[in-house]
C-alpha cells in the first residue's frame, strides 16, 4: 500500500461490462445471421427478453429523474420570467 487514493475515473469496470455487453450482442448477431428457422429466431428473443426488462429496469430511474429534472428547469425559467414581467397597472382618474 503506497496510500495513493484510488481514481474514481478509473475505467476497467465500464471496459469490463462493455466487453460483455460486445460479445452478447455479436454473438446473438452471428446466431441470428445462420438461424436455420424461424423457431429458432424466435426461441432466441424470448430467451433474450429479460435482457430488455434488466436494461428498461436500469435506466427507468435515471430517465424519470431527468423528466422530472426538466420539468423543474422550466417551472423555474418560467418564475424567474414572471418576476421580472411585471406590468404596471394603469391608473386612470375619472
Amino acid at each position: 500500500m503506497d496510500g495513493r487514493q484510488p481514481d474514481r475515473r478509473d475505467p476497467g469496470p465500464w471496459v469490463f461490462v462493455g466487453i460483455l455487453v460486445g460479445f452478447k450482442l455479436w454473438t446473438l448477431l452471428v446466431i441470428l445471421l445462420v438461424a436455420t428457422s424461424w423457431r429458432t429466431v424466435w426461441f432466441i428473443i424470448a430467451t433474450h427478453a429479460l435482457w430488455v426488462f434488466i436494461g428498461l429496469a436500469v435506466l427507468w430511474g435515471p430517465a424519470i429523474f431527468w423528466l422530472r429534472l426538466c420539468r423543474a428547469r422550466a417551472r423555474r425559467r418560467q418564475l424567474v420570467r414572471a418576476e421580472w414581467e411585471v406590468e404596471t397597472p394603469h391608473q386612470t382618474r375619472r
